[in-house]
């Protein structure tokens, strides 16, 4: 029963994300949505805490190359042991009932390619309050290279496409969002910061933005998606992006 219960909290927090992209919907995308791969399955667990210490176990993500193998593995390898330590050190009164402490992770590869890997994880934290959180976590690697892509890698001029991703983002959350849409919380949320774009995806025609739960709106409208034609940013691409993404 209180499996069901997580597994629940946590479908409606990721359900928006799930969901079709926002600003495709006009378009011929390609990038229809997360999807499982023979490359990336989904990676989902519970923590329990036996004799004090957080047990919790998941496969790595595999892109084919070994070196971005490597660096995937120690980015997992860092999400467990950070969950580890936050489930061995607050676990629950044992004569609570407080469900256990309790992490998911999950997995989507929007792109595994000659030219790019790239990665979108969400994971699920239960810590024994009223409800849990998701977030995202992200990953992109230049196979030309094996390095990770970092948005500014992206972009000759990070002044002049941080508007444009912003105004892009804007403009289709409140689209999706409809009535739940709270003009001044998206603002705040996916204005013209870098920061607000950590988490980003390269999907086979899109820039994919990713907004994490709060991060937008209300916990209730749970993550958030956006996904940008490359076509869209053509003329604001660096020279790496334009080889890798093959713009003009």
């Amino acid at each position: 029963m209180r499996r069901t219960i997580i597994l629940a909290a946590a479908l409606a927090a990721a359900l928006p994300f799930l969901a079709a992209a926002a600003g495709a919907a006009d378009s011929d995308d390609k990038d229809k949505g997360p999807s499982f791969g023979p490359d990336c399955t989904e990676l989902q667990s519970d923590y329990k805490v036996t004799e004090g210490k957080a047990e919790y176990d998941f496969v790595t993500p595999k892109s084919g190359d070994p070196k971005i193998d490597t660096q995937l593995a120690a980015f997992v390898r860092g999400l467990r042991e950070a969950a580890v330590k936050e489930g061995t050190e607050n676990p629950p009164p044992p004569d609570s009932s407080i469900q256990q402490y309790t992490f998911m992770l999950s997995c989507w590869v929007p792109r595994n390619g000659p030219e790019i890997a790239s990665y979108i994880f969400v994971d699920y934290q239960y810590t024994g309050g009223a409800h849990g959180i998701s977030a995202f976590h992200t990953k992109s690697y230049g196979k030309d290279d094996n390095k990770e892509i970092a948005l500014a890698d992206l972009f000759a001029d990070m002044d002049k496409a941080l508007p444009v991703l912003s105004e892009g983002a804007i403009a289709a959350l409140k689209k999706t969002l409809g009535e739940a849409a709270d003009a001044d919380w998206i603002a705040k949320g996916a204005g013209p910061t870098a920061e607000n774009f950590q988490n980003f995806a390269i999907g086979e025609d899109s820039l994919i933005l990713l907004f994490d739960q709060y991060q937008v709106g209300a916990g209730y409208i749970g993550l958030q998606e956006v996904k940008l034609p490359f076509a869209s940013l053509d003329g604001l691409w660096s020279d790496k992006a334009k080889v890798l993404l093959g713009r003009s």
